[in-house]
């Protein structure tokens, strides 16, 4: 669950990222505006669509944007709509649409360990084993075992002597804690997301300074959503989001 303290904190931090007042995110019909902050195209949805685009984006985007989330159209081709759409205009590195999820309080304890697997933190010297299992993953990810200031805590679960999943913390304004996991295709269903989650949510609940754990998943993958489901994330709205990086 989240902590009430802990919501307007959240308001304070997305309407700060997109350039509004956080009192717009609260609005209860959709709302396209221009921001003179953010560098791209940002569509959070609490009780209505709240979407901001820079001055380089026709408003008439946004609004084009808002017709295809709000279609009945699958999640998996709302999200490539999405994507189609803010390409053709020059806006790369879409994240989303996706479920944008919090936990502040403490995650569902544990229910089974790994028997045949290791989970272990992972540090610089193993950066070998690293790029052996994102070669193996076959897909970019951002976090790494060499910045211990954007990623100060990162899980290996092992088979043997390789590594078949990866989880990590990357800490946003100090008070947020986004949490990456991910598991080799072989390995998943059995339980290895939920206990690499479930440490890395207690890492973060055990700092100083009342953090947040969030965990963001593209509404078309379904497994992923279980995953924080089981880990007792609450979910705070739903985000796209383009020029992440």
């Amino acid at each position: 669950m989240i902590k009430p303290s802990h919501l307007s904190l959240l308001d304070r931090y997305w309407a700060g990222l997109i350039g509004c007042n956080p009192v717009l995110l609260q609005a209860k019909s959709h709302v396209v505006f221009v921001s003179d902050t953010f560098p791209g195209v940002a569509a959070i949805h609490k009780n209505a669509w709240v979407i901001a685009v820079s001055h380089s984006v026709e408003t008439e985007v946004g609004e084009r944007l808002l017709s295809i989330l709000e279609s009945k159209a699958s999640a998996l081709e709302i999200e490539q709509s999405c994507v189609e759409l803010l390409s053709s205009i020059g806006q790369t590195n879409t994240v989303g649409p996706s479920s944008l999820q919090y936990i502040s309080s403490s995650p569902i304890p544990a229910t089974h360990t790994l028997v045949r697997y290791m989970l272990r933190q992972l540090y610089e010297q193993d950066d070998v084993l690293v790029a052996g299992f994102l070669a193996n993953l076959m897909a970019y990810r951002e976090y790494t075992v060499l910045d211990r200031v954007m990623f100060p805590y990162v899980v290996g679960v092992f088979d043997n002597c390789d590594i078949v999943a990866m989880g990590a913390v990357r800490v946003w304004d100090g008070f947020i804690g986004e949490i990456f996991l991910d598991t080799l295709p072989h390995y998943m269903g059995k339980g290895i997301g939920v206990k690499m989650g479930w440490h890395l949510i207690k890492w973060i609940l055990e700092q100083p300074g009342d953090m947040v754990a969030q965990y963001d998943t593209e509404i078309s993958n379904l497994s992923s959503l279980r995953v924080a489901q089981k880990l007792g994330f609450q979910r705070y709205a739903r985000l796209l989001m383009t020029n992440i990086g």
